[in-house]
């Protein structure tokens, strides 16, 4: 919606007095005009006012703190102590418990921890620990099984048996 010159005089008027733009929005809703902090802004800006360099009245000074009560200060003490020893004491470092034995399954052989850029054909490509945890991933590297990437452990835990494909086709339901 365009601005009258009577709007526009509104807001050159009260910007070079100091007034805020919520201010200058309520007097222009006097007059009719609805409009937003943005175009007030904007308005200013056109007519060679708004960013002129700092305002004249200082800002207004902080509200006073409230001072702690004693109890309250005894509390956020005893919760910084407590930080305090708890960040200590990881930084001491605590014992750490030895891994836990991996398990092998029956019928899986060992890793040989070949790492995966060392693989060659012929040589079982199942990653034998967690890439995420481990820095370099390590496959297994024992001989795989004609036509297949794994071993035999690791085909058997890998592959499924193959089952037959079910037909749609029923022979007694034929109709023509």
């Amino acid at each position: 919606m365009p601005w009258d010159p009577a709007h526009k005089r509104i807001v050159t008027d009260l910007w070079v007095t100091g007034c805020g733009s919520a201010r200058i929005i309520e007097a222009l809703a006097a007059v009719g005009k609805v409009a937003t902090k943005n175009a007030v802004v904007c308005q200013a800006y056109r007519a060679g006012l708004a960013f002129q360099g700092a305002r004249t009245k200082p800002p207004a000074p902080r509200p006073a703190r409230v001072p702690m009560t004693p109890e309250e200060r005894a509390e956020r003490e005893r919760a910084r102590a407590a930080r305090r020893r708890a960040r200590d004491a990881a930084a001491a470092g605590r014992p750490v418990p030895p891994p836990r034995p991996r398990v092998q399954p029956v019928g899986v052989p060992v890793s040989l921890g070949i790492r995966i850029w060392e693989i060659r054909d012929g040589q079982c490509r199942f990653i034998a620990d967690d890439p995420i945890k481990a820095a370099p991933a390590t496959c297994c590297g024992h001989a795989v099984v004609p036509g297949s990437s794994w071993c035999q452990g690791h085909r058997a835990i890998c592959s499924a048996p193959a089952q037959r494909p079910v037909s749609v086709w029923v022979p007694g339901r034929r109709v023509a």
